[in-house]
């Protein structure tokens, strides 16, 4: 281990949205590892607790907002480039979720949770991984290609719904209708299938929940959305394609 704790400390108050997927990547390894212990549900939900503290930490130290990072990720910037063009050193960032690594680890190590052995090897994959996760550049269509597929999921089960072939409903979308449209014409009522779609949404989020993708709580906010956007995508109609 490389760092001080004055340096540890500096570290708590600077590492952010990176120190998520470093230590995220160092649970998933502690919950392969043989003997630890650890359960999937148990490592999402630890996840998502350093998610929530390490945002805050980011937007505090570095006096730059969530939308910041946001917005450079849809335009395909790296973390680097973000930091660097809103005047944070990337190199500064990076000890800094190093040492806040560091830290945890030697937690776990004091705890008994984790040999010394085991958390320098953890430390060493960071080492190598976290220069690659801070200078990854999203590639364009890389978050499309998942909101295209979540509508097409959505499409079929709609269409499931209220009985007819997916293709059919897709066509009538692009002719400008709406889900509600169609369905009502079909003689089903639109919460049929709303409600459809809040428990396919549902029961995704409850797999990710079992697969250790994501934290009880996290499941239960996104859940708790789930009526309003389904009904919203049911009722949306757009402009007709040419």
């Amino acid at each position: 281990m490389k760092y001080t704790r004055k340096s540890r400390l500096m570290a708590l108050s600077v590492a952010g949205v990176m120190a998520v997927g470093l230590l995220g990547a160092a649970g998933v390894a502690m919950a392969q590892s043989p003997g630890d212990g650890s359960s999937a549900q148990h490592l999402g939900a630890h996840r998502g607790r350093i998610f929530k503290s390490t945002m805050k930490q980011i937007v505090e130290s570095s006096e730059l907002s969530p939308e910041v990072f946001n917005q450079g990720f849809k335009d395909g910037k790296s973390i680097n480039t973000i930091l660097t063009e809103n005047g944070v050193d990337p190199a500064t960032v990076q000890a800094a979720v190093l040492a806040a690594l560091d830290a945890k680890l030697d937690e776990k190590v004091l705890a008994g949770d984790l040999t010394q052995e085991k958390a320098d090897a953890l430390y060493a994959r960071a080492e190598t991984a976290l220069p690659k996760l801070m200078d990854h550049t999203p590639q364009p269509g890389e978050h499309r290609g998942k909101i295209a597929k979540a509508l097409r999921g959505a499409i079929k089960t709609a269409a499931e719904t209220i009985g007819i072939e997916p293709q059919e409903l897709a066509g009538a979308l692009k002719g400008g209708q709406s889900i509600a449209d169609v369905a009502s014409a079909n003689g089903v009522d639109p919460q049929t299938v709303v409600d459809a779609l809040v428990a396919q949404a549902s029961a995704k989020l409850d797999e990710a929940v079992a697969n250790g993708r994501i934290s009880e709580e996290k499941a239960a906010e996104i859940k708790s959305g789930l009526p309003e956007r389904m009904t919203e995508l049911v009722n949306k109609s757009r402009q007709p394609n040419p």
